[in-house]
């Protein structure tokens, strides 16, 4: 099984997340590969981007690419899944595992889309929140930032796919932010949901 991981900031818009699960390499390296022509196409009219395409990383990753213009970023990383041994890829408990599992019928190869974006799912509704947490960073990402601030946002972008991050510190989700409301209006919360 092999998951693609979409992570894009588009006309300032904030960082959003997509994965999507594939029975075949093949089909989810061509999947990334279309993602990133449309893109392209329809997003970098007026710039040449840069780009950056590697096949077979490691063991785990098997493609990554990275489209940055001067201020749209996209990347989209293929990653192999491990299922446990004596399941195939389609066996519905493997894929049922998956939170958030939701059946997609725009592409016949995709196994499924996990559900981080919710604006893109008419099922999911956006909640804001507040995290309280540390990155890692590396000297040369510190130097990076410090002698050009506009590094920050890809480097960021780098930190978060790479997960050089803790949630540790106060994380919770605001009583008083508008898109929270579907939550606490008429519900039994008291205070605020913390996690």
């Amino acid at each position: 099984m092999y998951i693609v991981h979409t992570l894009y900031d588009l006309d300032n818009n904030g960082m959003e997340p997509e994965v999507r699960v594939f029975a075949k390499q093949v089909n989810a390296i061509r999947f990334a590969k279309i993602e990133k022509d449309d893109l392209i196409k329809e997003v970098f009219k007026n710039e040449i981007p840069e780009v950056e395409e590697q096949e077979s990383l490691d063991s785990e990753v098997v493609y990554s690419c990275v489209v940055q213009g001067c201020e749209d970023y996209w990347c989209v990383t293929v990653e192999k899944m491990s299922v446990q041994d004596g399941e195939s890829p389609e066996d519905k408990e493997t894929v049922s595992t998956l939170t958030d599992y939701q059946k997609t019928e725009t592409h016949d190869e995709c196994l499924g889309t996990l559900s981080v974006s919710a604006d893109q799912d008419t099922h999911n509704k956006t909640v804001w929140a507040r995290a309280g947490m540390s990155i890692h960073l590396t000297e040369k990402e510190i130097q990076q930032i410090r002698s050009d601030p506009s590094y920050f946002s890809s480097i960021m972008v780098t930190v978060l796919d790479e997960q050089r991050y803790e949630f540790d510190g106060e994380s919770y989700l605001p009583r008083e932010a508008d898109e929270n409301e579907i939550l606490y209006e008429g519900s039994n919360i008291k205070g605020e949901l913390e996690f």
